[in-house]
């Protein structure tokens, strides 16, 4: 096997869910209705889903990680909650986002 196929993703400690909240973070920095949301290095996208609720159908949440079992179980999070404002990609943040500039 090349080094390549070799490399897994690994989470490097603890996640801040349980630290943070996101609903009153998103109103700190100003998420409103219609806005547009980057979340790199999304993990299971809680930030991502708080912010899907404040841009509303009419925003766009971005969430890109590298982790492809990361990305799967917020897939399933957004057909459960019936979200269609949140694009989850496989990305490698580290290298050009598949979003225009400036977006």
């Amino acid at each position: 096997m090349s080094e390549e196929t070799e490399k897994k993703h690994e989470h490097h400690g603890k996640s801040s869910k349980g630290l943070l909240d996101s609903g009153k973070i998103m109103r700190y920095i100003g998420i409103k209705e219609s806005d547009r949301f980057l979340d790199l290095g999304t993990g299971e996208g809680y930030f991502s889903i708080a912010a899907s609720q404040s841009v509303g159908k009419n925003g766009m949440v971005y969430a890109f990680d590298v982790d492809e079992e990361s990305i799967a179980r917020l897939r399933k999070e957004m057909a459960e909650r019936k979200l269609d404002n949140i694009e989850a990609s496989v990305i490698d943040i580290t290298k050009k986002l598949p979003i225009a500039d400036e977006a």
